[in-house]
C-alpha cells in the first residue's frame, strides 16, 4: 500500500468550503466542488469494493487508515 495520504470526498468538500474565499465563490465553481467531490466518492466506493473481497474487517480499517489518514488530520 502507498504512503500517499489521499483527502475523502468529505474532507474535500470541508477544505473547501472552509477557505475564505468559499463566500466569493460563484455557483458553477459550487457545482464543480460537488462534481469533484462525486466522483471521489465515486471512485473510494469502487475502490472498496475492490478490496472487499480479498481484505479482513482488520486489514480494511487499516487499509482506510493508511489512505484516508484516519481522520487524524
Amino acid at each position: 500500500m502507498s504512503n500517499e495520504t489521499k483527502q475523502t470526498a468529505v474532507d474535500y468538500i470541508i477544505s473547501e468550503i472552509s477557505h475564505p474565499r468559499w463566500m466569493a465563490l460563484t455557483s458553477n465553481e459550487i457545482f464543480k466542488i460537488y462534481e469533484q467531490a462525486k466522483e471521489m466518492e465515486k471512485q473510494q466506493i469502487i475502490d472498496a469494493l475492490l478490496f472487499g473481497d480479498v481484505l479482513s474487517p482488520n486489514m480494511a480499517e487499516n487499509y482506510y487508515n493508511e489512505t484516508y489518514g484516519g481522520g487524524n488530520k
